[in-house]
């Protein structure tokens, strides 16, 4: 379990990835990206940033455009936050709001077939 401490660096850094992201990085057109984790080393050191890209098509694309611009969102982070480190990013999938995603869209599909109003 996280401390209270690692939960608001985790939160800080959400706050200043998605601000990072926002001011410095070009996303190839027509697509979106929400941070919706951040989970950071105990040593503060390296920290795993997981997105949600939308549409669905453009995930790869994204990903790629966010990677290539790292250095980027890197610098603007270190002049944004104040702690011991400024933490080594790496953005990841979340699979977990993938799958979700996945079984909200059944539910409709199955929906839609029988006929049931939301």
């Amino acid at each position: 379990m996280q401390g209270n401490r690692m939960r608001q660096v985790n939160e800080l850094l959400k706050h200043a990835v998605s601000e990072a992201i926002n001011r410095e990085v070009e996303l190839p057109r027509g697509s979106f990206i929400t941070i919706t984790e951040v989970h950071t080393s105990r040593d503060l050191k390296h920290a795993d940033v997981y997105v949600m890209v939308l549409p669905d098509g453009k995930r790869v694309s994204t990903l790629r455009s966010l990677q290539s611009q790292l250095g980027r969102v890197q610098r603007a982070l270190g002049k944004q936050i104040k702690i011991k480190f400024t933490p080594k990013l790496r953005f990841l999938f979340d699979e977990g709001q993938i799958r979700a995603q996945g079984v909200y869209d059944s539910i409709d599909t199955a929906d839609q077939e029988t006929g049931a109003v939301e």
